[in-house]
């Protein structure tokens, strides 16, 4: 995996969720077409078995008392966002262990970018990018084709308690060809 610093980035995405759990612990996942997920690429019919009906906003919908924030592509998960503010946010591996977990099971990760926080503000990112061949099948049928790339963005703070950052916030989306 690439690693690059970025020194100015401005993103305007909305964030991402927590998953269900099995009684044994494994993180619960369906198959939509050739779609192995916890999330990104389910049919929303099989998301909500998962997580009850959502409340819909105008281009979203929260589930679980606002735990998770999806945005649905022809009734198919491709945007989900999920925050850890209420908690000072959680360590950068179990940040990443729960993405992980609302990702096709093809997804491979191709770069990472970093935008460290600056005196000007206090919040980082970093950026994952991930290719999932499943998902040009389960998003064939859309407006604009699919890339079958997969970004998350985590968005960090300061730990209290150690060095590396807690994460606050992380979102999910997957890319189209550009217009």
């Amino acid at each position: 995996m690439k690693r690059r610093t970025l020194v100015a980035l401005s993103l305007a995405a909305p964030g991402l969720v927590g998953q269900k759990w099995s009684a044994a612990g494994a993180a619960v996942s369906h198959q939509a077409s050739d779609v192995s997920s916890g999330g990104i690429g389910l049919p929303r019919a099989n998301w909500e078995d998962l997580h009850g009906t959502g409340e819909v906003g105008q281009t979203l919908v929260t589930y679980e008392e606002g735990r998770y924030t999806v945005g649905f592509r022809d009734d198919t998960v491709s945007f989900l966002e999920l925050g850890w503010e209420d908690r000072g946010g959680i360590a950068t591996d179990v940040a990443r262990a729960t993405i992980a977990d609302l990702l096709p099971s093809d997804a491979r990760a191709v770069e990472t970018f970093v935008a460290p926080p600056t005196a000007a503000g206090p919040m980082g990112m970093s950026i994952d990018r991930y290719e999932s061949d499943a998902l040009l099948e389960a998003f064939s049928t859309s407006g604009d084709p699919p890339t079958g790339s997969i970004v998350v963005i985590y968005q960090e703070t300061a730990a209290t308690d150690r060095f590396e950052p807690n994460v606050s916030r992380a979102s999910i989306t997957i890319g189209v060809e550009a217009a």
